[in-house]
């Protein structure tokens, strides 16, 4: 991938590391391997950082040269992409699959997919922007390189998402807020649990609707997290007394007898929309992932719209 940028009339007589930095965003770790991987050209010519830039100079930047291969293998197989465009690659992960791999799962993981898809383009790593738990199904957002990443970082980090929850009992109240700290229950425990002395996380939810099943009420809520901390909304539906469907962790005795009698292995949870500003064209990007009957409600027969 090259990138290529007209030295703006600020920035005339400043170095080129300057322009680099604070003009086109790169770390300073990307500017060296850069720098000594011959990745940086001006007027098409090969240059050094201590370049001085002259007002209509074209930079040019190679950047497939500062990535670093990424060592996990590409695989091939069926993936859904949902947007894509020269910088990232937005696509749905199906529920039960690793989003990367993990100390005791190497293949068949999103990512693996993702590389493989990307490969054939001539890319060579995938960073992921955001990532779901393995029982999560949705929206997964990748950079298609390091720079993409940095690039992307506070964007995604300010990015309005929206997710689709089956909860067990009746939610009374059609709205509501809610605002728990959350933190780690102990050193090297998964588990989190809402206290004073965690870190500020907000949910907002809107109840979709109610529905009974084998007796029970279940509630479809559409949740929208202002923070981004660990299993947030899992903690937060729990501690409000309605727990995912098929949470493992997060669950009372009966949300759990409830998942356990039809086979449920994994929350009900779904990340449907994601929202940012795109930091290069500065377009609002609005990417949507409908939950389908198969990933979200496989023993209902219906699915409210959203």
């Amino acid at each position: 991938m090259k990138l290529e940028r007209l030295v703006a009339s600020g920035d005339d007589g400043k170095k080129l590391e300057t322009v680099l930095k604070h003009g086109m965003m790169l770390s300073n770790s990307m500017i060296v391997r850069l720098k000594y991987r011959q990745g940086i050209y001006v007027n098409g010519e090969p240059v050094f950082t201590n370049y001085i830039c002259r007002s209509g100079d074209l930079i040019t930047l190679d950047l497939s040269v500062s990535e670093q291969p990424s060592s996990i293998p590409p695989e091939y197989g069926e993936l859904k992409i949902l947007y894509e465009d020269d910088f990232i690659l937005a696509v749905s992960k199906p529920e039960g699959m690793l989003t990367h791999p993990s100390r005791t799962q190497f293949t068949g993981t999103l990512m693996g997919y993702v590389l493989g898809y990307l490969s054939k383009s001539g890319y060579t790593a995938c960073h992921a922007l955001n990532r779901l738990d393995r029982y999560t199904s949705g929206i997964v957002l990748f950079a298609k390189s390091a720079y993409a990443k940095a690039l992307f970082a506070q964007a995604t980090q300010n990015a309005q998402k929206e997710y689709i929850a089956v909860t067990y009992g009746n939610v009374a109240a059609s709205s509501g807020t809610i605002d728990l700290p959350i933190r780690r229950l102990q050193s090297g425990n998964i588990r989190r649990v809402v206290s004073d002395d965690g870190a500020k996380a907000v949910t907002h939810y809107r109840l979709l609707d109610v529905v009974s099943h084998c007796g029970n009420d279940l509630s479809v809520l559409k949740l929208k997290p202002e923070t981004g901390r660990t299993h947030q909304l899992r903690v937060h539906c729990l501690v409000i007394g309605h727990p995912i469907i098929g949470d493992q962790i997060y669950h009372t005795d009966n949300s759990k007898a409830f998942a356990d009698m039809l086979g449920i292995q994994g929350q009900l949870l779904h990340a449907g929309k994601l929202q940012f500003m795109h930091p290069v064209t500065k377009n609002q990007i609005d990417i949507k992932c409908p939950p389908t009957r198969e990933s979200m409600i496989r023993f209902m027969t219906s699915f409210p719209e959203a």
